[in-house]
């Protein structure tokens, strides 16, 4: 993979943490932090995405979004992960952590129920 003319998207900010978005001509590539206790994810895609754990350690899950087979990883920095087409992620700080995502381009966001209400529950309830 070669990162050729990447150009600053956006930045945003939750109780999650912050987030850079980054694009090239066929990826989204986003730097983003996930503070302890919080989780990140919920969406699927038609392509491979690339996770990479830069500080800190997650659990995270990967769920096919057809099959539902689970697996779930934990991981600690630095390591990488790859996510498959039609599977859903959900990425829990055991510790605070930074991250980078490399995701292909596509036309909508997919949403994968089960994990998006996880995430949006710990965002209510903050990270307790």
């Amino acid at each position: 993979m070669v990162l050729l003319n990447v150009q600053f998207k956006e930045k945003d900010e939750d109780v999650r943490g912050r987030r850079w978005n980054f694009q090239d001509k066929s990826n989204l590539i986003s730097l983003f932090e996930i503070k302890k206790g919080f989780a990140r994810g919920g969406q699927y895609h038609k392509n491979n995405v690339i996770h990479i754990l830069v500080l800190g350690k997650v659990e995270y899950r990967k769920e096919n979004v057809i099959t539902h087979k689970e697996e779930i990883q934990f991981l600690e920095s630095p390591s990488i992960t790859y996510l498959p087409p039609q599977t859903s992620d959900l990425i829990i700080a055991l510790e605070d952590s930074i991250m980078i995502g490399v995701y292909p381009k596509e036309i909508t966001n997919t949403f994968y129920q089960k994990h998006s209400q996880i995430v949006k529950e710990k965002i209510r309830i903050g990270s307790n």
